[in-house]
């Protein structure tokens, strides 16, 4: 939602009804889901003051158990399967930034008395990451049920590799972050595909891990969420092309090797050339941009109402 509204500026869409769980009757505006979903995550926590998992975590199956012996007997048939200890890493990595985009949402649309209600909530989340289990747990379910290194099993799963790219932008680690990139991408890695043993230009779901007998063989080619989040990664965390609520933000961060380049951008109906200056050695930093001749303030290009053609010059440094 945050990313539909950056990209439109259609706030408009927070006011449609929306059914819970499909059923007629129980439309509430699209914006009060948002506002369950957070307070929900920050209701139900863990020991540690993580989210729990409740019957699902984000990424499969982790708390879904019939309680069965028998690590091979269907898990989704009897139920619940909520408990109170469980947590997600998951949950917790992607609350720890969408709960920061519900707080802008909510100043954008003038709902600040309820972001600064919250502002403090989203930010307890702490993650730490488990070992592969050997031998399968009843009180864990399916988790324990993955031979080592395989799935969330120590696996290697790949759309968490862009995050891991993000966050070196973030800190200005040019050089890392597109080493990063380059290390699951399908044409960059051709010369171990012996190993790898999939597509060459198809991302794949996961990876197997260093405690699976086969480390490094990919798994589930297409049936992944991995080329969206590295579309995300290339265009707005490294090409540092970001659409923002008020506008677009030019933020790159690449290779100090890196030179001069140039960006199209189609953003909320108007066509933007933006030409960014990037001396050699430089990984990350804005000095100034030009919009039309003009310098402005900031590294976030302006909406103008009615405009349909924005050019930018970005100098960094």
């Amino acid at each position: 939602m945050a990313a539909y509204i950056k990209e439109t500026g259609d706030y408009e869409i927070l006011d449609e009804p929306v059914p819970f769980d499909c059923k007629k009757g129980t439309e509430e505006p699209l914006f009060e889901h948002l506002n369950r979903s957070f307070q929900f995550t920050v209701t139900h926590l863990g020991p540690h003051r993580l989210p729990l998992i409740g019957r699902a975590d984000w990424n499969d199956c982790l708390n879904l158990n019939c309680f069965s012996s028998e690590p091979g007997e269907p898990f989704q048939t009897t139920g619940p399967s909520e408990g109170s200890v469980a947590e997600s890493v998951f949950i917790a990595a992607m609350f720890v930034k969408y709960g920061r985009e519900f707080a802008e949402i909510c100043r954008c649309t003038d709902r600040e008395n309820w972001q600064q209600r919250q502002k403090k909530r989203y930010q307890k989340c702490i993650m730490l990451l488990q070992p592969a289990y050997t031998k399968y747990h009843l009180e864990l379910g399916k988790i324990t049920s993955y031979p080592p290194g395989y799935k969330e099993n120590a696996g290697i799963f790949c759309h968490n590799n862009p995050w891991i790219s993000i966050a070196e932008t973030m800190i200005g680690r040019g050089d890392r972050a597109f080493e990063i990139y380059r290390k699951i991408c399908p044409s960059c890695i051709e010369e171990i595909s012996d190993i790898h043993r999939t597509e060459p230009y198809v991302y794949s779901q996961m990876v197997a891990g260093a405690d699976a007998p086969r480390f490094g063989e990919a798994k589930k080619s297409w049936l992944t969420g991995t080329a969206a989040w590295t579309f995300v990664n290339l265009s707005q965390a490294l090409l540092g092309i970001q659409p923002e609520y008020d506008g677009l933000t030019v933020d790159p961060c690449l290779p100090g090797s890196f030179g001069d380049f140039t960006v199209e951008r189609h953003f909320r109906g108007a066509e933007y050339h933006i030409e960014i200056h990037k001396p050699t050695g430089v990984q990350k930093g804005v000095r100034w941009i030009e919009l039309d001749g003009q310098k402005i303030t900031g590294n976030q290009i302006p909406l103008i109402p009615g405009k349909k053609e924005y050019h930018v010059i970005v100098q960094m440094g």
